[in-house]
């Protein structure tokens, strides 16, 4: 280490120097001077007049001195004369009284440093720092506040990653995060109130100065609790001891004190269910699923509902409503307003009565000799198996017999049959006339109308309507002149194909008629383009999604009666001429 304190230049700009072993010199102190051509051992320069120069660490037991001399080298690069060279010291003497601008060491004994910042090399990227003003730090070299590295100020505040303390730690305030904390507040702060929790944002334990919060599970061996004991859950494996067990609020609550357990309010006497330390018990409303066993007491309430009552027989009023133990029932009279359900069973006799009403009739077979009735209402449903269940009515089948099946599952809805005038079946949105579907404009065989010279039916809006002319059904009412409409007109002769609507397979005597029976008429697709869709019916009835379905036949007749009259007129100006 070279200390050069320079009292005659001041305008010291930097500091050379020279080191030699001892064979490299010869004299003695203040006469020692370089042997002739003889190798320096390290020369250089500093900033600094307080600064250290490496040698080679020894490898033997020998002592080895070194000599130095130093000179100033001052603004205009001009060098001073070399001082007197000086043995360096085993003794390691303190430096008095010496301001070093910055120094790197590997190693520094002292007594006391005097520093503004104090930087101790850390493993890591050294990192940049300011220090506060006016206050004195010593850190590692890596250190950034909050990541890495450790920092102590001068005014007491100090950052590490982690610490062991063999002894206690006294301290005014704990804070770790907001979450585990000691007269502290959620950003650190310091605070008056002896504020303390500790856990994480869900489960924690957190006393406010009065009360003490359990939001995690409770477990503790036994215990005494003056004061309020709140927690999410918790376990007790021995004893719990205390004035009140509260849980809830409200007429959500549960509480155990000196009155005995109640539900339901927090005044005993109002709560729905209470139970006295004698063992009274009291339930506004019970559902109890096992056995009820007592000696002695009374049912003051009407309604009894439960897993088993036993006994062989229950009777009331002398037999007037009896239950035995074979599951036979007598009851002189009876008001059922609910249901009665049943897997299997008879009815032996003719129940009569002037109407019979449920809201739901549901069973499998409701068999006897007669059921005798002015009518029978049902407010809500007769109830069927989906997997085949249906209702009959009508007569026994024969030559003229009519029935009627309404169907509980899939698309077989209401079928309507008579022996010698065919069927109707109803299905969803459609109608099948003798087994085929019927539909707006489209032919069917076996329909027969008796309204005599009636107007014909149709379909439209989802509703078989009859058709009709009259003036008052109708507005926007012009003449029509848009008679070159039947020149684009195509007649064609066609065949039908088979029905893919029909619900009765086709026979072979059927396919031959059909295919042999040629038509007059003209494709809906061409009348569209036509007629711009003026004598078009498209398919919006039918689950279809407007495609156009058929032309308007009295739309054609009333197209061809134009054409007609104007086909007069001309003849008749042709023959006037």
């Amino acid at each position: 280490m070279f200390v050069f304190d320079n009292v005659s230049d001041k305008d010291a700009r930097s500091y050379s120097y020279e080191l030699y072993e001892a064979n490299q010199v010869s004299g003695s102190y203040p006469n020692i001077s370089p042997i002739t051509n003889a190798t320096v051992y390290s020369s250089g320069t500093s900033g600094s007049n307080v600064f250290t120069v490496a040698v080679e660490n020894s490898t033997d037991s020998t002592t080895r001195r070194y000599y130095g001399r130093i000179r100033t080298i001052d603004s205009s690069n001009n060098p001073s004369s070399w001082s007197p060279i000086v043995q360096s010291n085993q003794e390691n003497p303190l430096i008095s009284n010496q301001y070093i601008a910055s120094l790197t060491a590997a190693k520094i004994t002292a007594g006391t440093i005097g520093a503004h910042e104090i930087v101790l090399t850390q493993a890591g990227a050294a990192t940049a720092y300011s220090a506060p003003a006016n206050t004195a730090v010593i850190r590692s070299s890596n250190y950034s506040a909050d990541t890495a590295g450790w920092l102590i100020r001068g005014d007491g505040y100090a950052e590490f990653d982690q610490a062991a303390i063999r002894g206690s730690v006294r301290a005014g305030a704990v804070f770790i995060d907001e979450h585990n904390r000691w007269k502290a507040d959620i950003t650190g702060t310091v605070i008056s109130t002896a504020e303390f929790k500790v856990g994480n944002a869900s489960k924690y334990v957190y006393w406010d100065g009065t009360n003490l919060t359990f939001t995690g599970n409770l477990s503790a061996a036994g215990g005494t609790f003056s004061g309020n004991l709140s927690a999410a859950g918790g376990t007790f494996s021995g004893e719990l001891s205390g004035g009140t067990i509260s849980i809830g609020s409200g007429n959500s609550i549960f509480k155990a004190d000196s009155n005995g357990i109640y539900l339901g309010n927090s005044t005993f006497s109002s709560a729905p269910f209470r139970v006295t330390p004698q063992g009274g018990l009291v339930a506004s409303n019970a559902n109890i699923t096992g056995t009820i066993n007592a000696t002695s007491g009374t049912i003051s309430g009407n309604l009894i509902t439960g897993g088993t009552i036993s006994g062989t027989s229950i009777n009331i009023n002398n037999g007037a409503f009896q239950v035995n133990s074979d599951g036979s029932l007598t009851a002189t009279n009876a008001d059922i307003t609910g249901e009665i359900n049943a897997t299997s069973g008879s009815i032996s006799g003719s129940l009569v009565t002037g109407t019979i009403t449920a809201a739901d009739i549901s069973g499998v077979k409701i068999t006897g000799v007669n059921i005798e009735s002015s009518s029978i209402e049902v407010g809500g449903r007769i109830l069927l198996p989906v997997d085949g269940g249906q209702i009959k009515l009508g007569t026994a089948s024969g030559g003229s017999a009519t029935q009627c099946y309404i169907f509980a599952g899939g698309d077989q809805g209401l079928f309507i049959d008579t022996s010698d005038r065919g069927s109707t079946w109803i299905a969803g949105q459609t109608v099948y006339v003798n087994y085929n579907e019927f539909t707006s404009g489209r032919y069917v065989t076996g329909l027969a109308t008796f309204t005599g010279s009636g107007s014909p039916l149709s379909v439209s809006g989802g509703e078989i309507i009859r058709q009709t002319s009259k003036r008052e059904l109708k507005e926007n009412i012009q003449n029509f002149n848009n008679i070159s409409i039947i020149d684009s007109l195509k007649p064609v002769t066609f065949t039908w194909k088979a029905s893919v609507n029909s619900r009765k397979p086709e026979t072979e005597e059927e396919r031959i008629r059909r295919e042999s029976s040629i038509n007059i008429g003209f494709i809906a697709e061409e009348v569209e383009e036509a007629s711009n869709g003026l004598l078009s019916v498209y398919n919006y009835e039918e689950g279809g999604a407007g495609e156009v379905e058929m032309y308007k036949h009295l739309d054609l007749l009333a197209l061809a009666v134009a054409s007609i009259q104007d086909l007069r007129k001309r003849v008749l100006e042709l023959e006037k001429q």
